[in-house]
């Protein structure tokens, strides 16, 4: 039951604000600058207000540059008015272990929050979707999407975006085509998701291009993953029964980064 509220803070070699096992807090009217990431929301840091935050250029530090916000393994926090320039990426959302303590990955949980539009990266909506069915998600539908999140979905035709990342929790039977993310954290993710296709995408000059994680029975078919810092596409986590075919997979990893990478996860094609 802290606030935070109305600091400058800048030019920190870090995150400029963390919580750890943190819940019921607010931290609003701050302004962000130059820090390697601006909030974190870790471990059981549940229902908390991030509100009317202004977070602009992130630094790279050790090889590191954060986002805006992330969230990792907490649950029901409310995001309203934080406007997010110059980050990696705006919204970023962990998917494994908290810690090295916990047991087994995020729980769809972890994904329920209150995110709506007045969270902008660059000037653009984010668009935080869940429990959503039978829906299309286009720019008709979605105008100027910054980044795209679907959560406990189904049945979900996604088509003809330009974003800062596409992420996807508890998703089944869905549709991706002709889909751009680039400059992203994870690019295009599938987390916990089945029996879903992406198709004709292109995922490059992120951390990660294509990454499934946890996932089963989905495609990865004629995409473009070029130009990532890491690894093009990765399937980890037992992932099962995917297939990644004709896709076109080129100058990702720099440092150590795979073309194609799999781990703990058999059976895929």
């Amino acid at each position: 039951n802290n606030t935070v509220s109305g600091n400058l803070m800048k030019d920190n070699l870090g995150t400029a604000g963390v919580l750890e096992r943190s819940p019921g807090n607010t931290i609003s009217g701050n302004e962000i600058e130059n820090c390697s990431g601006g909030v974190i929301l870790w471990h059981a840091s549940d229902h908390n207000s991030v509100l009317c935050n202004t977070m602009t250029n992130a630094v790279s530090h050790s090889g590191y540059e954060g986002g805006g916000i992330t969230i990792w393994g907490s649950t029901g926090n409310l995001l309203r008015d934080n406007a997010m320039s110059n980050f990696s990426y705006g919204l970023g959302m962990e998917v494994g272990p908290v810690d090295v303590f916990s047991e087994g990955d995020c729980q769809l949980e972890n994904f329920i929050h209150d995110i709506d539009t007045s969270n902008t990266v660059d000037g653009k909506p984010i668009y935080y979707l869940i429990n959503q069915h039978g829906a299309t998600v286009s720019p008709a539908t979605h105008p100027q999407a910054a980044s795209l999140f679907l959560v406990n979905s189904s049945g979900v035709t996604v088509r003809d975006m330009a974003l800062n990342g596409l992420n996807m929790f508890y998703v089944d039977n869905a549709t991706v085509s002709n889909v751009s993310s680039t400059r992203s954290w994870r690019g295009i993710l599938l987390f916990e998701t089945t029996d879903s296709v992406v198709s004709n995408c292109t995922a490059s000059l992120g951390d990660y291009g294509i990454r499934l994680y946890n996932s089963t029975g989905n495609t990865v078919e004629e995409c473009l993953v070029e130009s990532n810092e890491n690894h093009g596409i990765w399937l980890e986590g037992a992932c099962t029964g995917n297939a990644v075919l004709g896709n076109t997979i080129g100058s990702n990893g720099p440092i150590y980064g795979n073309g194609i990478r799999l781990e703990d996860s058999p059976d895929n094609e």
